[in-house]
């Protein structure tokens, strides 16, 4: 007769093996049944727009649909908070700008930690902005530029679309590389940052491609350099800022997705060969190319590594100049 002890140690050890077993069988089958994409922002915005895009092809390949969740309330640490909080069976994700590694150094009461309780699956694109100036300031390249803000006796105005921004943290990066001063405009939107330099209120900005190209078509307003590593096919002539004199400057706007921490390594695997598989599609690429954007492709852990750099760069700039959200 087997005593008692060792009947509850096989019990115990005959139930720790099933549920492995039913465990591995689960994640052999992922995905089986609906994703939830969570997005910091509202529907036909700019990450809601990407989230379609890419969502309707993954549900082919997944064989599962999935849900988009726009979350606009709670600035943009709704949707992450949720995501971080959330049960670690890859059915419940981020699709996030990166305002993500920005806000860990912008806000001290963040609910969730960025590196601890989320997980980096995937990047998918980055979005140049260009830097643009007034046609009477008579300044051709980036170089033209430097002199005259070096030499010009009056202080400069520049304009953004808000603090903590893309183009507000590319400026404060250009300004404190190449040690030159300009004054912060902060505006409400990329749109007003935009009017404001084509009414001449504010003679330089960095403005999103899309809007920003149609003015410099028109010739009112100056295009002398693209904030990313890579020119642009829309305007192949315009360099980049690295090119203008500046290394290593690299300031786009991008998007990446995220699971909860604990997740499993095979799930975090298989969603980024997923995304991966569909950021290399013909479409993609070109839809992107359109916007001023191009595909990101790394592996799980080459993103995180990417991310722990962008909150380093962030965390400097923001710090040296004393950003605090608005």
């Amino acid at each position: 007769m087997i005593p008692a002890n060792l009947q509850w140690i096989n019990k115990t050890l005959f139930l720790f093996i099933f549920m492995s077993s039913f465990c591995l069988k689960a994640q052999d089958h992922y995905p089986n049944k609906t994703l939830r994409l969570l997005i910091p922002g509202a529907a036909s915005g700019g990450t809601d727009i990407i989230a379609r895009l890419l969502t309707s092809h993954l549900t082919n390949s997944l064989g599962h649909n999935i849900i988009i969740d726009n979350r606009t309330s709670g600035g943009h640490s709704q949707a992450p908070e949720i995501v971080a909080r959330a049960r670690p069976d890859g059915y419940t994700l981020l699709l996030s700008p990166n305002s993500i590694a920005v806000h860990v150094s912008m806000y001290k009461n963040l609910k969730y930690d960025l590196l601890k309780d989320l997980i980096s699956i995937s990047p998918i694109a980055n979005f140049a902005n260009i830097l643009l100036v007034a046609p009477s300031l008579k300044s051709n390249s980036l170089q033209d530029l430097i002199r005259y803000i070096k030499n010009t006796a009056k202080q400069l105005n520049y304009a953004s679309s808000g603090n903590g921004g893309t183009g507000h943290l590319a400026m404060e990066l250009l300004k404190s590389k190449l040690s030159i001063e300009l004054v912060h405009i902060p505006y409400k939107s990329g749109s007003a940052s935009l009017l404001a330099l084509l009414s001449y209120e504010v003679p330089i900005g960095f403005v999103n491609v899309v809007p920003a190209l149609p003015q410099v078509s028109l010739g009112k307003l100056k295009a002398l350099a693209v904030s990313g590593k890579n020119r642009l096919s829309l305007i192949p002539d315009v360099p980049t800022i690295s090119e203008s004199g500046v290394p290593d400057f690299d300031a786009n706007a991008w998007f990446g997705v995220f699971a909860p921490s604990g997740t499993n390594n095979e799930i975090i695997s298989l969603l980024n060969k997923q995304f991966s598989h569909v950021l290399k599609k013909p479409e993609i690429i070109n839809r992107f190319a359109r916007d001023g954007g191009e595909p990101m492709l790394l592996n799980s852990n080459e993103f995180r590594l990417f991310v722990e750099l962008e909150i380093k760069k962030w965390q400097k700039i923001i710090q040296l100049n004393n950003i605090v959200a608005d």
